[in-house]
């Protein structure tokens, strides 16, 4: 774009001739580009999760916690400061997106079970499915069984 004569031309009065010089040094930096592609590095799992989420085909409650943690993965592989953007990511997620349901949701999901990939011995998880089933289920005792029946 700003090797071309139409950049030059446009930026020809002297106002514009030096921003332009500015960002044209900007954009053919190799600087510049390992930053966006770091960018790139970091947003494409978070978009793939949005991708994810936002669709009316089939329910996905059921995945999103899967698919923050896949997320958070890819961008520990590509990103040398993943853990500056984890902070980032958990803060939003937990202040804002991640619900008990969520975790419930994660636990009783089949797909997740069986995969042998889940960690579902995780705090937050089993702290999760124990406050959904303790708002779902008002009487003591069932809430005890059904504990019991899940984690034992």
């Amino acid at each position: 774009m700003c090797t071309s004569d139409e950049w030059a031309e446009f930026n020809n009065t002297t106002k514009r001739k030096a921003e332009a010089i500015k960002v044209a040094e900007l954009i053919l930096s190799e600087k510049f580009w390992k930053k966006v592609r770091n960018v790139c590095a970091i947003m494409e799992p978070l978009v793939k999760v949005l991708k994810t989420i936002d669709q009316d085909n089939k329910p996905t409650l059921p995945i999103i916690y899967e698919a923050m943690d896949r997320a958070k993965m890819a961008i520990q592989k590509s990103v040398k400061s993943w853990k500056t953007i984890w902070e980032v990511i958990d803060n939003r997620w937990y202040n804002q997106l991640h619900r008990d349901l969520h975790a419930a949701a994660y636990f009783l999901n089949p797909i997740l079970q069986y995969s042998g990939t889940c960690e579902f011995n995780l705090d937050e998880v089993r702290r999760g499915l124990k406050n959904v089933i303790a708002k779902l289920e008002p009487n003591l005792d069932a809430q005890v069984d059904s504990i019991n029946e899940v984690f034992f």
